[in-house]
């Protein structure tokens, strides 16, 4: 309440009295600037608050600018003090405040949450565990629930008071309240329904991540699969890229080859692995080389023309080095004495390099190898060695090797056999046994004749085990003739004839080039004197 302070100036004081008189006939009324503004001052109820003095408004009787006196009289106020006012102004009735349920999140509270929610659906996504679909299951389990409750806690906002007019916020309430819930129910709904999708996401991040296995299992899990998908398809053939980098090339072929025999759909991926593999064949022939392993390094080159697929550019690049190695491989081979697989290398080299620098030096080694192969399968199988030999002379005349294979070819060999029974004993009084070996002799050759021929046919002695060896028989054909002395000193001499002809002889040996001739076993009796 405010008290009227008795130190105004004089000059006003008597205002009060002043009045204007109230004419006669009309209605006495109070003018309404002089109810407000009184040429006195006035104090608050506050103890504390100066005294404030606010100077009287002439007015005149007639009171025609009556409400413009009073709005000059109030601004002079305001500007005063606008505290001093007084009467103070009347204040409407504070309305009730919202309830705190209804009221707005501050926008920096509303953008947090939102960050906060798509943060934890994130993680809930993709770092729970290996598999992000079942992560965005989880998730849009989650993003479903909250965006259920948040829509009910929308309904029960409203009820209380949210949607009223005089809520002055209600537009951005609900605008960002629907917002966030839509947000929601879309993630979730990804998360419940997208597993496809999020497999394929999964599988590309894994294959620019070069974790090629699970990239493909992803992409299986979506739903891809031979022959038709380039997706898996082209990952095999970034694997095996990447394998070939590392220097892993026989693994990085067997998936590229996996690429070019499931993924007939894919035929740019198909080319692509083609072309990787070729070259992974190269550049491991390359690194084989220089690892001094040229047999190894002649195959991968010679395995990389041999693919139908080789381009002219492989051809061109592989050709020279193939020869080289395989030249590189037969000198080894050759002085490691593998003279079979040095023949092979060099007979390849003649085979398809002809025009190599390699094909035109190899000449005189290649005699070293063939003549070395030839002894060894003369030691084997004496047979085998025979074309050997053959080509020696042939084609390599102008070499030390040729000329000696000529002279074996042409040398006398020996003969040999074994007689299984009734060989004679020297305890029993025999003076000697032997083996004959005569030409031209029929069941009709007189006896004298025969003994001629004895006297001059290359022969060989008998041992009591039945044994024999006849050495440096010229080659040609020989009927073969033994005999013995009796204690009484008298010769005997049988041989036996083919039942089939009769006046053939019946062990034959047929003497040829380079290998000895071998009866094998003679299981006619030595003594007897009947023909077989």
């Amino acid at each position: 309440m405010n008290t009227i302070s008795s130190s105004q100036p004089e000059d006003t004081s008597s205002s009060v009295d002043n009045q204007p008189t109230q004419t006669q006939g009309q209605p006495e009324q109070t003018p309404p600037l002089q109810e407000a503004f009184t040429p006195q001052s006035f104090t608050s109820d506050d103890a504390d608050a100066p005294t404030q003095k606010v100077p009287a408004i002439p007015t005149s009787q007639n009171d025609d600018t009556t409400p413009l006196a009073q709005n000059l009289a109030s601004e002079q106020a305001m500007e005063h003090d606008t505290a001093a006012v007084y009467p103070p102004a009347a204040t409407p009735p504070s309305s009730q405040p919202p309830r705190r349920i209804v009221r707005p999140l501050p926008l920096w509270a509303f953008i947090l949450g939102i960050i906060v929610i798509l943060a934890a659906l994130g993680v809930v996504t993709f770092a729970t565990g290996s598999d992000w679909s079942e992560g965005a299951l989880y998730a849009g389990i989650v993003a479903t629930s909250i965006a259920g409750v948040l829509t009910l806690l929308l309904i029960i906002r409203s009820l209380a008071g949210m949607a009223a007019r005089s809520n002055p916020h209600r537009r951005r309430q609900y605008v960002s309240a629907i917002l966030i819930i839509l947000i929601l129910f879309t993630s979730g709904g990804t998360g419940l329904f997208a597993n496809d999708a999020m497999h394929g996401l999964q599988a590309h991040y894994l294959e620019g991540q070069k974790q090629w296995e699970g990239a493909i299992k992803e992409y299986k899990l979506a739903g891809e699969a031979g022959p038709n998908s380039s997706d898996i398809a082209r990952t095999y053939v970034e694997w095996g890229e990447d394998l070939s980098q590392q220097k892993s090339y026989e693994k990085a072929v067997t998936t590229f080859d996996t690429v070019i025999t499931e993924f007939s759909g894919a035929p740019n991926e198909i080319n692509r692995a083609q072309q990787d593999e070729t070259s992974t064949y190269i550049t491991w022939g390359k690194q084989a080389s220089q690892q001094h392993k040229y047999a190894n390094a002649a195959l991968y080159f010679k395995t990389a023309l041999d693919l139908n697929y080789c381009s002219a550019e492989c051809t061109a690049q592989a050709t020279p080095l193939a020869a080289t190695a395989y030249y590189n491989s037969a000198k080894a081979l050759l002085t490691n004495k593998q003279y079979r697989e040095s023949v092979t290398a060099f007979e390849v080299i003649e085979a398809r390099f002809q025009q190599s620098p390699e094909a035109q030096q190899m000449h005189a080694d290649m005699s070293k190898a063939l003549l070395g192969k030839g002894k060894q399968d003369r030691d084997i199988v004496c047979e085998n060695a025979i074309p050997t030999y053959q080509e020696l002379a042939k084609k390599f005349a102008d070499t030390p090797e040729g000329q000696e294979a000529k002279d074996a070819l042409s040398g006398p060999q020996s003969v040999i056999g074994y007689f299984t029974k009734g060989v004679p004993k020297t305890s029993d009084g025999y003076k000697s046994a032997q083996a004959f070996l005569v030409q031209n002799v029929t069941r009709d050759t007189p006896g004298n004749e025969v003994l001629l021929q004895l006297l001059i046919a290359p022969w060989g002695s008998v041992s009591e085990d039945g044994h024999f060896t006849v050495k440096a028989v010229k080659q040609g054909t020989y009927n073969l003739i033994w005999g013995l002395v009796r204690p009484d000193g008298t010769p005997y001499f049988m041989t036996g004839f083919s039942r089939q002809s009769p006046n053939q002889l019946y062990y034959v040996a047929n003497v040829g080039p380079l290998c000895p001739f071998d009866f094998g076993n003679i299981d006619q009796a030595f003594y007897t004197n009947y023909t077989n």
